[in-house]
């Protein structure tokens, strides 16, 4: 899964992304087939939340732009979730680079055997693999 990860991250117009914005917009659009996530108990990331799994976005606007009621703010991982559950992608654990080091670090991946030293760079500690990729937005 890492290395399919990286070869389409790699590609022009492949089927890779990683940020939080990139990865909330697939899950939007239900383009996501499988989602990374660095496992980090401490982060303080928070998303704006619809009451359907794919209504979340990183702001208000943004979540009233895609015609959703908005209920509020939840933590991003807890949303991503949710999200994640809701439009049947995969979900990858990935421990955090600190887990040795750092015990608020250390959730659950933490000592986990079957995850490689040589994870990929994940902005905000999150990538996905896409399905399908889009048209770009005209505007």
């Amino acid at each position: 899964m890492l290395a399919r990860f990286e070869q389409e991250r790699g590609r022009a117009g492949g089927l890779a992304v990683t940020g939080l914005a990139s990865v909330i917009r697939g899950l939007q659009r239900n383009q996501v087939s499988t989602v990374l996530l660095r496992d980090d108990p401490s982060s303080e990331l928070l998303v704006w939340i619809g009451p359907e799994p794919a209504q979340l976005a990183l702001t208000e606007d943004e979540l009233r732009g895609i015609g959703a009621p908005v209920l509020g703010q939840d933590r991003a991982d807890a949303a991503l979730v949710r999200a994640i559950a809701g439009t049947g992608a995969k979900l990858v654990l990935l421990a955090h680079p600190a887990r040795e080091s750092d015990p608020n670090r250390a959730g659950s991946a933490a000592g986990s055997a079957s995850l490689p030293d040589d994870q990929p760079e994940l902005a905000d500690g999150i990538g996905a693999l896409l399905r399908f990729t889009s048209p770009p937005e005209e505007g």
